[in-house]
């Protein structure tokens, strides 16, 4: 029987490794026998654990082996289970690592509060990118579009400016009720080919671009995105947006905002064009 004591940090138990593995149990510990899992004991003890920066590894070598041959369709959609938050959080550990991402609780509880603030784009039902529409207090959003402040907080949502991104801060959609701003956060698995991640964020973003529209057709204009970025591709993904960005002075995190009721992207045109149809129908 596989035990359940808490590992130390930076490690899984058996049980943590087999879920993030999704192996079964006789498998898991052949792989651990043959030495191609790593197990650390500690002294005087039998119960092993894992390093989660290794399994971690291989969960991603596993996603990247199974996409690269793969010839299924990409599809995008809402997030509609557990097992799609399990699978942001798989991704978001892929690109940012253990530390940087929000645990798996944090999440779910965020898409408890509102369940439409996750998408997805998956392939053989690994989740290969994901988008999320939040529509955050006024507390949180001058904390998340101000400088950051000199002591960072820490919760399970995130630390420094992303404290306050939990649920106790996100408000919901309301048919009928524009939307003032969505802060956008995405991400698209890394390791694979430039071509590769380019199919996978252009079908993220036309498909989020469709439910913006659908947000329109509900009586739900949004009026602004917003985002944050550290990353050279988050960056790069902002100005080809042509989003107004805001540099504070020794501050890494940049802010970008885009006003989609007056941009001249020509991405958003048909979200401009909808949102005229709708404002023509309702003066």
């Amino acid at each position: 029987m596989v035990k359940k004591s808490a590992a130390p940090s930076g490690y899984y138990t058996a049980k943590e490794a087999m879920e993030r593995l999704r192996m079964p149990k006789g498998t898991f510990f052949y792989q651990v026998r043959t030495g191609k899992i790593e197990k650390m004991t500690k002294p005087g003890k039998t119960e092993g654990y894992y390093e989660k920066t290794a399994i971690d590894k291989l969960v991603h070598e596993q996603a990247l082996f199974t996409l690269i041959h793969s010839i299924e369709p990409i599809t995008f959609s809402r997030v509609e289970t557990e097992e799609d938050i399990r699978g942001i959080v798989d991704l978001c550990i892929a690109i940012y690592g253990q530390g940087g991402t929000p645990s798996y609780d944090a999440r779910r509880e965020i898409w408890e509060r509102n369940n439409e603030v996750y998408y997805i784009v998956r392939q053989e039902g690994i989740v290969v990118g994901y988008i999320s529409l939040i529509w955050f207090d006024e507390i949180a959003i001058n904390t998340l579009m101000g400088p950051t402040p000199k002591q960072s907080r820490i919760t399970s949502a995130g630390t420094g400016i992303y404290s306050v991104t939990g649920p106790d801060h996100i408000n919901q959609f309301v048919d009928g009720q524009p939307i003032d701003h969505l802060f956008v956060s995405l991400g698209v698995r890394p390791g694979l080919s430039l071509t590769e991640q380019r199919e996978y964020a252009f079908k993220l973003l036309r498909g989020t671009l469709d439910v913006l529209i659908s947000f329109v057709e509900r009586g739900m204009p949004v009026h602004k995105l917003l985002a944050t970025s550290e990353r050279g591709d988050g960056v790069r993904l902002a100005r080809k947006f042509n989003m107004k960005e805001t540099r504070y002075p020794g501050d890494n995190i940049l802010r970008y905002e885009l006003d989609l009721e007056t941009t001249d992207h020509f991405f958003f045109r048909p979200y401009r064009e909808a949102l005229a149809e709708w404002k023509e129908q309702h003066q």
